[in-house]
């Protein structure tokens, strides 16, 4: 539990700074009631320019996906790390990066309002991302949501949830890092 409060705290410390890390929250219209403003939580701007090209196996995606792992092993390195090390952190920049690339609606699919529109609780956040602090995020943020908010892409949180569940310590702090 220690560690998914720091995750959240640090989280919520690199949004502060204006990050987009794991994922962006802020303010929108509620889409039935435009008089209303409610909180919302979306999927992240990803560093490679559309989901596909994390796992797309076209010529174009896999040489801008080998070019953007250099580019991280070179950040790495610059940072201090051995070429091993540099070549490790970018693997697990990636690993973070990848499945929720493939969670996340294409541009195409975000020209459509209702497909990245789904109210819910905060309790229903929980719920939906079980290995998440929001109580500490929203702490670090200092916001209580009140009433429902938008999730915008539910599939994406729940990709976020297995990478939580599943991926170690030391990945997380290389993409913090990064």
């Amino acid at each position: 539990m220690q560690n998914r409060d720091q995750l959240a705290a640090e989280l919520a410390r690199l949004h502060e700074l204006g990050s987009d890390a794991l994922f962006s929250m802020g303010a929108d219209q509620k889409l039935e009631d435009a008089s209303q403003v409610i909180a919302y939580v979306d999927q992240s701007q990803l560093n490679l320019p559309e989901p596909g090209y994390y796992s797309g196996t076209e010529p174009d995606s896999v040489k801008a996906r080998e070019g953007y792992r250099a580019h991280l092993e070179k950040i790495f390195r610059l940072l201090g790390n051995t070429s091993e090390q540099a070549r490790t952190a970018a693997n697990d920049v990636l690993h973070i990066e990848t499945p929720l690339a493939n969670a996340s609606l294409s541009p195409v699919e975000r020209r459509d309002r209702k497909a990245w529109y789904h109210e819910m609780s905060r309790q229903q956040l929980q719920q939906l991302v079980p290995a998440f602090s929001w109580k500490s995020y929203f702490a670090g943020i200092q916001f209580d949501p009140k009433g429902s908010m938008n999730v915008a892409v539910p599939r994406y949180m729940e990709a976020l949830n297995q990478l939580l569940e599943n991926t170690p310590v030391s990945a997380w702090k290389d993409y913090f890092r990064w």
